[in-house]
């Protein structure tokens, strides 16, 4: 599995509601005590806090389907400090194989079609180190979706779904290129 996105917006949990509209005078200081001459206690910054982002991407498949295939994906991601932990959901569009043999060993009979499709989401931590404007590290996590199918003309023409569950490998590296948006690319390892 492969994603690739040009769309990973992030909010700040953490970002200054705008200055009120009506001035508000400061509170004078205590005049005594210990923290008379200590200054006011100080906000953290913004990038200290966790922030979340959302994604857009296409993923793209290779080996579960029988050709690659590639889908739309939407995700949203929690980023406490180093962390970043993901929930993705995937949909990989129908997915032909013309001319499959019979079961019984003997030659593929004209117009025997099976198609194939995916539904799955995938919950994924990640470590991350941010040298500059990137994000590099890797991923752990698992994957819980549906593959269904529909066949025609092997054997019997029938339709059918089954539970998919793997856990997930992978490698996240992405560029901030303006703020908070940024071009990511993942490749996957299911196992």
């Amino acid at each position: 599995l492969v994603d690739a996105a040009a769309t990973d917006a992030e909010v700040d949990a953490g970002a200054p509601l705008a200055a009120p509209a009506v001035p508000v005078a400061p509170l004078s200081p205590p005049s005594e005590g210990p923290d008379a001459g200590a200054p006011p206690p100080s906000l953290p910054r913004p990038s200290a806090l966790a922030r979340f982002a959302v994604s857009a991407s296409a993923s793209l498949d290779f080996g579960l389907l029988p050709s690659a295939t590639v889908g739309p994906s939407l995700g949203v991601a929690w980023v406490p400090g180093p962390f970043r932990v993901d929930l993705l959901a995937s949909y990989f569009p129908p997915t032909s194989s013309v001319g499959i043999p019979p079961s019984s060993g003997t030659s593929a009979a004209p117009g025997q079609v099976a198609r194939f499709w995916v539904f799955d989401t995938i919950l994924r931590g990640c470590y991350v180190a941010r040298p500059g404007p990137f994000d590099l590290g890797p991923c752990a996590g698992a994957q819980l979706g549906t593959f269904q199918g529909y066949s025609q003309r092997i054997d019997t023409t029938g339709s059918g779904s089954s539970l998919l569950f793997a856990f997930d490998a992978s490698f996240l590296a992405a560029w901030r290129f303006a703020g908070a948006w940024a071009f990511f690319a993942r490749g996957d390892v299911l196992l």
